[in-house]
């Protein structure tokens, strides 16, 4: 997951506790992108 999104792998968690911050990161990252392009989406389509 962090080397497919965040960074390229190189550095990656490998504690229990480090991964579930990832993955938290990555869920709440693609959250935010997608309610930004969809208050985007509303705004062009009104």
């Amino acid at each position: 997951m962090s080397a497919s999104t965040i960074g390229f792998g190189d550095f990656y968690p490998v504690s229990q506790g480090g991964r579930i911050i990832v993955a938290l990161m990555f869920y709440i990252g693609v959250r935010i992108v997608g309610f930004i392009g969809a208050q985007i989406a509303s705004k062009m389509l009104r």
